[in-house]
């Protein structure tokens, strides 16, 4: 008996969670829209956000570092809805430089032929498994030589396919590898869940063992998307 009343608790306290996350997901996507009207280098609005795709905490937080601090070395792991804003900013800023990595050729096919061009930004890398902490998750092969000699002020997590523990663990190698900028964004989608939170525990565990100082904040609708960031960017982690 009582283990049926705390699980009815249990279900109601999710049903809870899960209303309050698809309210603030329409306060997010009325802040995002309000933020790109005037836009004058995001032109094409068309987007879907959700489900597997980025969440509008993500498209607003994209939007206002390419908007506010015009990064010039961007690393995106995973083609999809913010490769939009992505290539849209190339446009209007061709002094940047954008590296999208994707796992899927027909997916970049498919984009390429009737969104936005962006073959010649992308790498397509087949996936393997590395061993990580006894854990086993998907990730790029043969990442690193591919982006060796860059220094990226801008990286987004959003790919590959999410692993139970820590997923996408190829931002930790990027930082390993001292491929960041010295002033610098990092953003991880879905970090409501475990792996993505793994991973992001390690990079900032990795970024204190090399006395980077950075500053951090969440911004939640339907999922968590973290911001990690040089201390100088630190008011991104609170608009």
């Amino acid at each position: 008996m009582l283990r049926d009343i705390i699980a009815h608790q249990v279900r109601g306290y999710d049903a809870i969670k899960e209303v309050n996350r698809k309210a603030d997901e329409v306060y997010w996507s009325a802040v995002f829209n309000s933020a790109i009207t005037d836009s004058p280098w995001f032109l094409k609005k068309t987007l879907n956000p959700g489900r597997w795709a980025a969440s509008y905490p993500f498209l607003y937080i994209l939007y206002r570092i390419y908007n506010e601090i015009k990064p010039k070395s961007i690393l995106e792991f995973g083609l999809g809805e913010t490769s939009k804003l992505s290539y849209q900013y190339l446009e209007a800023f061709p002094d940047a430089k954008l590296t999208i990595v994707e796992q899927d050729q027909n997916w970049l096919d498919f984009f390429s032929a009737n969104i936005h061009n962006v073959v010649p930004n992308t790498l397509v890398l087949e996936l393997e498994h590395k061993v990580v902490n006894g854990h086993t998750t998907k990730v790029y092969k043969d990442l690193i030589p591919n982006v060796a000699g860059n220094k990226f002020d801008l990286i987004l997590v959003d790919g590959p396919w999410g692993s139970d523990r820590y997923s996408r663990y190829q931002i930790v190698d990027i930082v390993e590898n001292d491929l960041l900028a010295d002033r610098f964004a990092i953003i991880i989608d879905d970090c409501h869940r475990k792996g993505e939170r793994d991973t992001a525990d390690k990079v900032k565990e990795l970024l204190r063992s090399k006395d980077i100082k950075f500053a951090e904040g969440m911004y939640s609708g339907v999922k968590d998307t973290l911001l990690i960031c040089s201390e100088n960017y630190k008011f991104l982690t609170s608009l």
